[in-house]
């Protein structure tokens, strides 16, 4: 993106200079020089994608307050499209841009700005500690003039502006007691790199935790709940399909597991493809929209070991909670195993105490109910079903927490 006229003048004017960093005495002449050209470049893509995520706020902002249709819209669209689809080589669809395309762009250069603050962070951290102020001074002073001269940049952290208002939501997001801006982002990151783009399009674009939620999350919280991820509701996940989700979730590599404990092609038992795993009524109403799930990072309960299904979902009714749905299990487990690298979240062991074998309480068909894990010995992940009254002493049933949106 061009510097608008004035900008060179102005940070004159104002007694601004491209700063000499200090000398870091472990590094070459030539790599401090390196290391310096790549940190102003990197700073100087992040201020644009910091405007154009502003100017795709403002849009977004205008239509609502407006209630406009499609079109003044796209002709703000059209202004930034070439730098931010084109750059990402999206097909050009001016045309019909909608605030949806505008909300999915949102997420492409979030993502993408997250990659280059943390490369930032590198840059810095190899010039040395005596740089770092005077770096952030200098770049808090050019975000400044841009701003004068008339760039598009947001006082607040672009991370904390909301798609629809373009207001800071980040005290609210944290009202419930929980991290719930780190808890979307990091939703909209797992879901872009699995390429579930339905998901991103369908999750709302602003999230205002109702008080019956904020209650639900506090309790969920106290019992030990301490992860979470936000899902879209079940028109969406159906339309994704089990075999896609299996094949994302269950069959591809994951870099970094060891040879022993990569997943290879999953097993997925031919009478659950066929009848497609049924939801409880009573459940199926809290997935309806978008939710988020919160479970425990820690193993399965024992309390719900070697109980038949009847009686854990007995169980998990007294105390509250629900059950996992096979589309939920098969996001979880890869999450997880994302996170931990390596499959102990849902491993089934032979000792009772440490397997995580789980029913799926909330995954039903005709003849019983599933149960899935990851089975070492294969290696690869197992879904299978058991009779109402099966049970095993490795088996047990993994809790969540559901928080309707």
């Amino acid at each position: 993106m061009p510097e608008k006229p004035g900008f060179k003048e102005k940070f004159a004017e104002e007694g601004g200079k491209i700063i000499e960093f200090p000398r870091n005495p472990k590094l070459s002449p030539e790599e401090q020089k390196e290391i310096e050209k790549e940190l102003l470049a990197v700073n100087r893509q992040i201020f644009d994608l910091e405007e154009e995520l502003a100017i795709m706020n403002d849009v977004l902002k205008q239509t609502r307050e407006r209630k406009l249709d499609e079109e003044p819209a796209v002709a703000e669209w059209k202004k930034i499209l070439s730098s931010t689809f084109k750059r990402r080589k999206k097909p050009d669809e001016t045309t019909k841009a909608t605030r949806q395309d505008i909300t999915h762009g949102k997420v492409l250069i979030q993502v993408e700005l997250k990659k280059l603050n943390n490369r930032k962070q590198e840059l810095e951290k190899q010039l040395g500690p005596e740089a770092m102020a005077e770096i952030n001074e200098m770049f808090a002073k050019i975000r400044t003039i841009r701003r004068d001269v008339g760039h598009f940049i947001p006082e607040k952290s672009s991370e904390h502006i909301d798609t629809e208002s373009g207001e800071d939501i980040g005290a609210e997001k944290m009202d419930a007691g929980f991290d719930l801006e780190k808890v979307y982002n990091g939703s909209l990151e797992f879901y872009k790199s699995h390429h579930l783009h339905e998901f991103i399009d369908n999750l709302p674009p602003q999230i205002i935790l109702p008080e019956k939620a904020k209650v639900r999350i506090k309790e969920a919280l106290a019992q030990g709940f301490d992860q979470a991820i936000i899902i879209p509701g079940l028109e969406t996940q159906k339309a994704v399909g089990i075999a896609r989700l299996k094949e994302e979730m269950a069959d591809k590599p994951l870099p970094g597991l060891s040879d022993n404990d990569q997943y290879t092609d999953s097993y997925l038992n031919s009478r659950i493809m066929e009848t497609s795993p049924s939801i409880p009524a009573s459940t199926q109403t809290k997935r309806q929209k978008p939710y988020i799930l919160l479970y425990q990072s820690t193993p399965i309960p024992q309390e719900t070991k070697n109980l038949t299904y009847l009686q854990a979902d007995a169980l998990f009714q007294e105390k509250n909670r629900d059950g996992l749905t096979l589309a939920e299990y098969y996001l979880l487990q890869r999450k997880e195993a994302e996170k931990n690298k390596n499959h102990s979240f849902d491993a089934y062991n032979d000792n009772p105490e440490q397997s995580n074998w789980s029913w799926l309480l909330d995954a039903r068909i005709s003849a019983g109910c599933v149960y899935a894990a990851w089975r070492p010995k294969r290696p690869q992940v197992e879904v299978g079903w058991g009779d109402l009254d099966g049970r095993g002493r490795e088996l047990g049933a993994r809790p969540i927490f559901i928080v309707e949106l």
